[in-house]
């Protein structure tokens, strides 16, 4: 496979891997747990995870990783402790990485795109 449409391939997936996971800490942000405050979150609680992109020869790889620390215990009068822990999620900065998922998903599909209409260029060209 040529290594233009490797590489756009690669970004088309990690866009892919950053919405999903964005999508999940958004469609979880509310779970809440009764919790001490200053004891460890509970086991069930949602973990938010964030997604880190490297460089490779071939490409981008996206991974993802829990954010740390995965919640926060909040004041909460109708939890039987007084206390709940909430998820580490920030509704803003998940915003803008569903807006940079979105943008990098267009620029990776633009470039696939101009691969095609380029080659089909280059075959009308020796027809």
């Amino acid at each position: 496979m040529d290594a233009i449409v490797t590489t756009a391939l690669s970004g088309l997936n990690a866009a892919t891997r950053r919405l999903e996971t964005s999508a999940r800490n958004v469609a979880n942000f509310t779970a809440k747990a009764p919790a001490s405050p200053e004891g460890p979150p509970p086991a069930g609680l949602y973990r938010p995870e964030r997604v880190v992109q490297t460089s490779t020869a071939a490409g981008t790889r996206a991974e993802t990783v829990p954010v740390v620390p995965a919640a926060f215990t909040v004041a909460d009068s109708a939890s039987p402790t007084g206390f709940s822990a909430v998820p580490n999620v920030d509704l803003a900065e998940e915003a803008v990485n569903q807006i940079t998922a979105q943008r990098a998903y267009e620029a990776n599909l633009a470039v696939l795109k101009t691969k095609d209409e380029m080659d089909r260029e280059l075959v009308d060209t020796f027809a």
